[in-house]
């Protein structure tokens, strides 16, 4: 049986930790966590993949086993004509209080994006959301990997000038509201951060 040692982890990471033993092929997989909610994420996920689930809690630690049925009839969701999508982010937090949760949540928002199988085409920041490519590395780094994957990063340069960080820029293009709106607005979905 195939061990995932995900006790620690901030969602989503058990999950993804656990989709990476999918995708490669283990049909029994034991998942450690340290809490309910990701027990009941781990949950949802295997039902998803056609894999049955059991859990076990011992001393604040949950062992979620899962194994493959092979009699799940897994429905895979028909993909879009236009599976193309853009993020709006006028943030540097999730939520409206600046608090370290809202901080550490867009962290683990930019890292998701890294392990979806269909990335965003087209990340646009604007007003304080301009901050997360020029001075959190962890979101930088993510920006990268989703550079390279084939994500177009763009910046608003009238937003870096007001806050004075145009030299801080790590990573994506300076742009403007008309190039950002016409990529994004192209796009067939837009989210907004």
């Amino acid at each position: 049986m195939y061990k995932v040692d995900a006790r620690g982890e901030a969602c989503p990471k058990p999950v993804l930790m656990t989709k990476a033993a999918v995708q490669n092929g283990e049909e029994e997989i034991q998942t450690l966590v340290d809490n309910p909610t990701a027990v009941q994420n781990l949950s949802r996920f295997a039902a998803s993949v056609g894999y049955t689930h059991e859990s076990q809690e011992e001393n604040g630690v949950y062992t979620v086993t899962l194994k493959k049925d092979p009699n799940a009839d897994v429905q895979k969701a028909e993909a879009y004509e236009d599976r193309s999508w853009s993020i709006f982010c006028t943030e540097n937090r999730i939520g409206s209080a600046d608090n370290e949760l809202g901080h550490n949540l867009i962290n683990m928002y930019f890292y998701t994006l890294t392990q979806m199988d269909t990335p965003p085409s087209v990340i646009a920041f604007m007003n304080e959301g301009v901050m997360l490519p020029c001075e959190n590395q962890q979101i930088v780094d993510s920006l990268k990997t989703l550079m390279e994957k084939g994500t177009r990063v763009m910046v608003c340069g009238t937003c870096l000038n007001f806050f004075g960080i145009t030299d801080k820029l790590q990573c994506g293009t300076v742009s403007n509201m008309y190039e950002i709106l016409e990529a994004v607005t192209a796009c067939g979905k837009m989210m907004r951060v």
